[in-house]
């Protein structure tokens, strides 16, 4: 059975169009309150991210028009899930193709919101790490590509090529008894 109070972990996905960030937000960050921080492209190099008033939503929609380089929802008060940070694809003149989607969770047990992103439709991969950092995945993402011997990954599902997931436990698989 996992320590649920080791945080923190980290969730990184990559979604293959916008549209499924709307989706994994509203999964994600359940704390009734949070704030709002917007990065506009013009200041991507420096990550100098601006406090808004911008609802979830608003700024969401911004980061898929284009206006913004990235978007960090961060709870008030003491959560599991802390914040929620989404980038555009290519952020801050990376290669990357896909949208980004980083969750870190301070506490509690992260294999119950892991496999209800990994359910939305439209992810390319779904990863959990045991560490707070950024990771980098290289892309294209595939499940010969993807980064399965990296010391921090938990567990990650891949998108194969016939469009099912395939799952496998990381280096860092606590013991836990029962499927993730």
């Amino acid at each position: 059975m996992m320590d649920a109070d080791r945080g923190p972990f980290l969730i990184s996905a990559g979604a293959l169009n916008s549209a499924v960030l709307v989706d994994a937000v509203s999964l994600a960050m359940t704390a009734p309150r949070y704030r709002v921080a917007i990065l506009p492209r013009e200041h991507e190099r420096e990550l100098l991210y601006q406090t808004t008033d911008l609802e979830s939503d608003q700024a969401i929609q911004q980061l898929r028009d284009g206006v913004l380089a990235s978007v960090r929802l961060t709870a008030d008060e003491p959560e599991d899930v802390r914040s929620v940070m989404l980038f555009k694809p290519a952020f801050s003149g990376d290669s990357a193709r896909l949208w980004s989607l980083h969750v870190e969770q301070a506490a509690g047990d992260p294999l119950p919101l892991f496999a209800a992103l990994r359910a939305v439709p439209g992810f390319a991969y779904v990863a959990l790490y045991s560490a707070d950092d950024l990771v980098e995945v290289p892309e294209p993402v595939t499940v010969a590509t993807f980064p399965w011997g990296d010391p921090w990954l938990i567990v990650a599902a891949v998108l194969d090529g016939i469009g099912a997931f395939v799952v496998r436990r990381g280096e860092a698989w606590p013991v836990i008894d029962r499927e993730a």
